[in-house]
């Protein structure tokens, strides 16, 4: 009987976090598009705490449609700048969007539009709708290369009040101003909990790399950090804009959305292959909604296969192979110089393992583990020793040595020759076995003392009876 040592660390998860439902829009009659995803995200999951739309999605360079806002004692009010149809569009689905917010009590950030303010100047903008219907604020985008007064106001963290009774603060970042917050604004007094992107052309392969964060395969760095601008980013964590613990949630003017944690972008703020993921998930066709508590990050699911030999010292280049049970195991791996290999998974609830190695036995050869997230972390400890059908044979003693053993160490039994009868000791010191060569000068011994009993692991001393102090260790191997 093989024994599988499983050592699980149990990871405590709270799911009273923020629910955040990111949308995709991409079609060509954008205003009412929104609205209608919108409401159909509303009408699936009434949860939901916040709603995040692009940049430009309601107005900017490909819709130059313009809205007044002026601030009132309830919030801000809005108003067409123009007779448009553009803006007649923008105006009628901001009433639908601030009734949306008043009937789901939830925060609604649109996207993006054109606001004009009294003295004709144009800003690109975007209105935060609150769970009362009110818009909150008007947040500004920053210029790139200097600081204005209606747009500084506006450049601070927001909160969001979940459902849960929760509270998170999230900083609005637009298109390509993240870089600018920093060097043209400054440092921010404290970070906030949630990075909002609404993007104008994030990167075309960005999703891509931050739906790998969230499947079987470990990140690829190289490729994030060739599809995003990785030092302005960085320049937000150092100017304390945003934590390398916080959540970053993604909306796109190219119908792309997702949502990963800060720290999965920068390789430094965490351990090798130990990403933090998003156990609630979900994708839909039009959008995509996360449920997680950005104070507390969930980190992905991980065995640890550790090798070590008879003497316990690690063994390289075990083999491991691994994946879903009742299938052909389609992931793969070996162990390192010291003898550990990391499986990392997401999404399988339970993985098969089979374990092969040149010249020696792995125990267990092959095992089926059961993961969670609730349990994201298992060790399988995996013993080798020499394959005796395979890489041992027998040799002829070297005639200045009075004792030879194979297979050294053994599990189930030992061939020992001597020159004379032998006498087996464990490390107190005491007698065990005795044994009387037999043909050859070989004898079997089987493991078992002298009344018949299974012997520990462990190492034991062979000693020749012919009034010479010849000896030699073996191991024994159960």
């Amino acid at each position: 009987m093989r024994n599988l040592c499983v050592f699980l660390l149990i990871a405590t998860m709270a799911f009273c976090g923020v629910r955040i439902a990111s949308l995709k829009i991409g079609g060509p009659n954008r205003c009412m598009e929104t609205v209608s995803v919108i409401d159909a995200v509303l009408m699936a999951d009434s949860t939901i705490d916040i709603i995040l739309a692009p940049a430009e999605n309601l107005g900017g360079d490909s819709n130059r449609a313009r809205i007044i806002f002026s601030e009132t004692t309830l919030g801000w009010d809005f108003s067409v700048a123009d007779t448009f149809t553009r803006t007649r569009e923008v105006f009628s689905a901001l009433q639908a969007i601030a009734s949306l917010a008043e009937t789901y009590a939830v925060t609604i950030i649109p996207g993006t539009l054109w606001e004009v303010d009294s003295f004709n100047r144009c800003f690109e903008c975007v209105p935060i709708f609150e769970s009362d219907g009110n818009i909150a604020r008007i947040r500004r985008k920053a210029h790139q290369t200097k600081t204005d007064p209606n747009i500084d106001a506006s450049i601070i963290l927001d909160t969001v009040f979940t459902k849960e009774g929760d509270i998170y603060s999230y900083l609005i970042t637009i298109s390509n101003e993240a870089g600018d917050l920093p060097s043209v604004y400054g440092s921010s007094e404290s970070p906030a909990d949630i990075w909002l992107a609404l993007d104008r052309r994030w990167s075309e392969n960005l999703i891509y790399a931050l739906e790998n964060i969230n499947t079987v395969y470990p990140p690829n760095w190289t490729f994030v950090h060739s599809a995003v601008d990785s030092p302005s980013f960085k320049a937000l964590i150092d100017s304390n804009w945003i934590s390398s613990s916080g959540l970053l949630v993604l909306s796109d003017f190219d119908a792309g959305a997702g949502a990963t944690y800060i720290s999965n972008l920068f390789p430094e703020f965490h351990t090798d292959n130990d990403w933090s993921v998003i156990p609630d998930y979900s994708e839909m066709s039009s959008y995509v909604v996360i449920d997680v508590d950005p104070d507390m990050p969930t980190h992905n699911m991980r065995v640890d296969i550790i090798a070590r030999d008879t003497i316990d010292a690690p063994v390289e280049n075990l083999f491991v192979n691994y994946g879903p049970p009742d299938c052909t195991p389609i992931h793969a791996g070996w162990t390192d110089d010291e003898g550990v290999f990391m499986a990392c998974i997401a999404d399988e609830e339970s993985l098969y393992f089979l374990f092969s190695i040149d010249g020696m036995i792995p125990m267990p050869e092959e095992t089926t583990l059961y993961v969670s997230y609730a349990e994201s972390r298992c060790t399988i400890f995996v013993a080798l020793e020499p394959d005796s059908f395979n890489s041992i044979s027998e040799v002829k003693r070297p005639e200045n040595e009075e004792i030879a053993v194979w297979p050294n160490p053994f599990n189930a039994s030992c061939v020992i020759s001597a020159s004379t009868r032998v006498v087996i000791y464990d490390l107190m010191g005491k007698a065990v076995r005795q044994l009387e060569m037999g043909v050859q000068n070989k004898t079997l011994w089987d493991g078992c003392d002298n009344t018949g009993n299974e012997l520990p692991t462990g190492i034991y001393l062979v000693k020749a009876l012919d009034n010479r102090s010849s000896s030699i260790k073996i191991c024994l191997m159960r």
